[in-house]
Parts: C-alpha cells; structure tokens; sequence
C-alpha cells in the first residue's frame, strides 16, 4: 500500500481510523496512521468517515457536480509546539512530609499545564529541605512517581552553612535564600558564608523583595556570583534588578503568571498578590524579566481566599492565561518560548529538552475547566489549550488527559554549562529603564515589544568583537524593519560583515550554513534583491528554495498565512518580499521559524545591503 501510494498508483484512500475509545497512544503511530499520513504527503485525495464516503459515492453514481475549492487547505485552529517548558518554581506542599503524594499530583499537573521540567521549590508549607536527612525524605515520596522531569534545591538556614557538603551539593540543582517564609532563617550577617561555600556552577535562588532585596543583590555582586530572583512583583524590586543587570551583576529575575493576570483588588483580603498599580509596571518592564513561573502564589491565593488548595493549584492554568496575552497581542509566542524554555535552560544549566515537546492549541476558544482544584479561571474564556505533550519521545498528555505512568527523571545532579553568547540572546528588548511610577494614558498596561530587540541576560553587552556565535539582536529573530536594531547592532553586522567578505575571498565559501535551508517567496519581481539573498546563503554553505507566486498555489487562492505554514516545514529561515505594507509583519505571526523581510511595497526593505551584510545576518537569523 505504501510503495503504490508513494508511487502515485492510488487515485482515492479512503482509510478509517479506530476509535479509540481509552486513548491508546499507539493508534497515531499505527500502519492506518501511517499510510493516512503518507496519502496527505504525496497529495493522493483521502476520506477518513464512513458518512463522507457514502455521500460521495452517492454523488458520484447520481453524477451530481462537486463544487471543490481551488484552496489547498484550512484550518479551523492553529498549533504550536514548543520544545520542553520548564517551570523553575514548583511548589509542592508536602514534600518532605512522610507518605505524601503530593509530588506525584504536582508532577501530574506540570505535565497537563505542558511543563516536561519542574525545579521544586525546596520549601514546602511548613517542611524544607535543609540537610540531607530530609533530601532522603523528599526522594522517599518521590520514588518513581514522578510524571515530569524534576530538579530538587535545598534551602539555606543559618544552621546549615557548614553542613551543606560537596556530596549534598553534588545532590541538588540550586540553592534556595528564603526571606518571605521566615526572616530569621536567613540574615545578611551570613549570606557571604554561603555564596562562599556555594558551588559557582549552581544557581543561588532568593525570593528577597523591598529592604531585603538590595542587601542580597550587593552581596552577590560583591562575590561576582549569579542570582535568581523569583517571584517579583513591585516596580521597586524590578528596579533594582534592573540597575543590578546595568552594573553588570549577574541577576535574572522571574515573575509568576498569577501576578501578570490577577491583583490584590481582583481579590478582596489577599496579600499574595501584586497591585495594579505593580501589575502594570511588570508588564511595562516585561523586556527585564527573563523567566516566567508559577511558584506558591495559587496555592496562597486559593488559602487566602477559603478555597481549596492542593499540589495541583495554578499548573494547568499558566499556559491558557498566556495564551489569552497571545490572542490580545499583549505577549508572542516568541516570548512565552523564551521565558518557559531558553532562559531557564541557561540560567539554571539544565540539560537541553530534546525529545521533548508540547503542542498547543492557538485560537480556539472554550472554557476553562479544572475538575481538580479551584481556579479563579473556572468557566472564563480562553483561546488556547494544551493538546499534546511528549516526554522521552514517548506521549504522555493526549486530548486533555495524561495517559502514561510516571516517565519523569531526576536531573537535580546535570548541570550543563551555557556559553555566554548563547545566555545573551535569551532575553528579549533592551535593557530598560523603569520609572517609579509609570503613567499610562488609558490605563492599561503599556507593552513594550519582545520579539524585535535583544537585550543582555547579565548587564550591557560587551565592546565589540568579531565572532561567529550567535547575536543577540538577530539569533532566532525575524528581520522586519531596521527599527528593530540599535546603532551599535548595525555597527557590529557591518564590522563581521567585512570579516566575513575577506574570508570568503581567501576560500569562497564559509560553511557556516551547511545543512540548513532558505525560502525565498516573492509575490513581485527582484533582480538584486532576490540574487543577493540567494548568493549570501550559497556563500555561507546553505541550499535555496525559490518559489516564485506566479507558479505556487498562490493562484489558486492560498493565503499568505497558510504559504508562510508550509514553507516553515521545510525551511529554516523565510524572505518574503510582497507588495503589501505589513505582510511580512503578518507572516511573522504565523512562521515557525524566522522571517526575513526583503520588502513590504512602500513600507519598509531593511536587508537593502550588500551581500556580506546579508550573510552575516542569516548566519545569526537561522538557529
């Protein structure tokens, strides 16, 4: 069946699929799959239900006419897979409590919310992890139920400076700085003697705010240690991280989902939460926040309120909340990938999420339902949900339910280290500059754009060198207008520009590219433009593939928004040049991988330049 279907033997299938009542993971990698599968690849016409068949042979036998579409396809829905998302703070209630199946619960709802990485907070409500007698206490519970991968810390105390061995360092991923749960657990008098004694190679984690804050930040900064701040919430905190990151001390920053959405005058008698007043600077000042989490925040929130709190509060919730900021046009999925996946793996060394996947769905409405928990999004409108989630290439999340057992896997002990191009281009916008009081005209969040600018992940960038890493300003990012670049981005393409002209001279090709593909769509004419993109990629090593709009089922009436889809499958990188102003803005919106602006009619040419230039430029743009 498959060699006739692969040699255009077969002028209709039409295959049933089962089913599939319980849901068996098998039933989309079976042979009907497969063969469904290959008929949609090679274009054999397919019909997949029995009512559909009937009706069409009916027609057929009454000769009826079949008024067929000259649209290839549509969609009702979009999707978007992610690689792996991270949570970097899982709240666990019970975690060192004996017998608690919290961890597995926490776990099992990181996996529905499309998070294939949790890092545990190592304070749990009323039991930390401080020695290793109650690490053991903690993998006790854990002990192979846990349904995501998972990363354990360990929190500092004033007792446990000295006891805190290579061993039990080797054990855990980060250490924790309580100052929210209890003061006195972690004075400044001995914060030196644990950024001393700490590992430089793991994370040190403080949820310090206000006047306790600023002492922490100098202290790391005085021992040139990294840290990460989570959970902010006031326009203060993020200020001083914000002057931290501009006197190049190495501090990241995370916010909780539930502080961008919910405010305490959303819920009379809750402390948990920011202001308004604070909500609106965090999205003001959403370019100095490298991470997104969802911390202890619900769990409180649901405790505040007289609600029901458990391990589930809050997890399945993050995703369709940002999602909505999607729809809105307030966030992209640029920068959901960037602060659930790329900063997390840099900032806390994990180990890269390969075989890992979440698929979302975008832009399709329903209510919110979570049959486990409270959750103040019950029967709201959202306009996105998790589908599917894959963990060690196995699908463990399926049409709203988790159908595998526990996969997940400790990585407490892996640290990988990041290169420092590669943490500088994790954090979207430039470095900011927040005011004490923003003004907002209207009185909604003012959003400044985070899929053009790239900004530093630890202070300003360095002076200028010429290297062929990753640049922050272009790595992975689509090219639209040359607004989008300050004057020292544009001095650096130029300046390897020119580096990369004298090597190509001296040896013709450069082969930075090799193995990696280019789409060229043009719906108008080009002579220079079009043989400059064509001749920098072939420098550079790569392949081309044209597709000129008056031989492309553009014709046929195809949408730019499904030509921009199909193209993202077999292509690492897209130029578009239309005659439309805005298309190529409108492309970004619906391309899986960057898009290459190389005119928008009367509007905007930013890659207008000389072939170095234009190589330079794709050796960052394409991953």
């Amino acid at each position: 069946m498959t060699q006739h279907l692969a040699n255009n033997l077969i002028d209709m299938y039409i295959n049933l699929p089962s089913k599939n009542h319980y849901r068996r993971p098998a039933s989309y990698a079976s042979k009907g799959y497969r063969s469904r599968r290959m008929a949609v690849d090679f274009a054999v016409p397919l019909i997949t239900n029995v009512k559909v068949a009937k009706l069409f042979f009916e027609a057929l036998v009454r000769r009826l006419p079949l008024d067929v579409s000259p649209v290839d396809a549509k969609t009702s829905h979009e999707t978007y897979t992610f690689t792996g998302l991270v949570n970097i703070a899982t709240f666990v209630p019970g975690l060192t409590v004996p017998g608690s199946l919290d961890f597995s619960e926490a776990t099992r709802a990181a996996i529905g919310g499309g998070f294939v990485t949790a890092l545990i907070n190592p304070t749990g409500e009323g039991n930390k992890i401080v020695d290793a007698a109650s690490l053991r206490k903690a993998r006790n519970n854990i002990a192979g139920s846990a349904y995501c991968n998972y990363a354990l810390g360990i929190t500092a105390t004033v007792d446990n400076v000295k006891t805190l061995d290579d061993e039990l360092q080797t054990d855990v991923k980060s250490l924790f700085i309580p100052f929210r749960y209890n003061t006195a657990d972690s004075p400044v008098s001995i914060l030196a003697e644990h950024f001393t004694a700490w590992p430089l190679d793991k994370p040190v984690v403080t949820d310090a705010k206000g006047s306790d804050l600023a002492p922490i930040l100098l202290v790391a900064g005085l021992h040139n240690r990294s840290l990460h701040v989570t959970n902010v919430q006031s326009k203060e905190d993020l200020l001083l991280i914000s002057l931290s990151k501009a006197k190049e001390s190495k501090v990241t920053c995370d916010v909780s989902v539930y502080s961008l959405f919910f405010s305490r005058e959303d819920f009379l008698g809750s402390t948990c939460l920011p202001s308004q007043e604070d909500q609106k600077a965090l999205w003001q000042s959403l370019d100095v926040i490298d991470a997104f989490s969802v911390g202890t925040i619900p769990y409180t929130l649901a405790k505040e309120i007289g609600k029901e709190a458990n391990a589930f509060s809050g997890l399945e919730e993050c995703l369709p909340l940002l999602l909505n900021a999607v729809a809105d046009g307030r966030l992209t999925m640029d920068a959901i990938r960037l602060r659930l996946h790329d900063n997390p793996i840099r900032i806390f060394g994990l180990p890269d999420q390969s075989h890992t996947s979440v698929e979302v769905i975008v832009g399709r409405k329903s209510h919110y339902q979570n049959k486990k928990t409270w959750s103040p999004m019950e029967g709201k409108l959202v306009n996105g949900a998790v589908d599917r989630v894959l963990v060690h290439s196995q699908t463990v999340f399926l049409d709203g339910e988790v159908i595998s057992g526990p996969l997940g896997r400790d990585i407490s002990g892996a640290t990988i280290t990041h290169s420092v191009s590669e943490r500088r281009a994790s954090v979207t916008g430039p470095r900011p500059e927040i005011p004490i009081a923003p003004k907002v005209a209207d009185g909604a969040p003012q959003i400044i754009p985070t899929s053009s600018t790239v900004a530093p992940l630890y202070g300003p960038a360095p002076s200028a060198s010429v290297h062929h890493g990753p640049h922050p300003a272009f790595h992975r990012r689509h090219i639209l207008s040359v607004k989008q670049f300050s004057h020292r981005d544009v001095h650096d393409l130029f300046s390897l520009a020119h580096e990369m002209q004298l090597q190509v001279e001296r040896s013709g090709t450069l082969d930075v590219l090799k193995g990696k593909v280019l789409a060229t769509m043009f719906y108008e004419p080009s002579t220079r433009t079009s043989s400059s993109f064509d001749a920098a990629m072939k420098r550079c090593g790569g392949q081309v593939v044209s597709v000129n709009a008056e031989r492309s089922s553009v014709l046929k009436g195809e949408s730019l928004p499904d030509t921009i889809r199909t193209l993202g499958c077999y292509a690492d990188a897209i130029v578009i040049r239309h005659p439309d102003v805005g298309s190529s803005q409108l492309a970004a919106k619906f391309s899986p991988v960057p898009i290459i602006n190389a005119g928008d009619g009367i509007g905007e040419h930013p890659t207008q330049v000389r072939v170095p230039a234009v190589c330079r430029a794709l050796t960052h743009c394409i991953p």
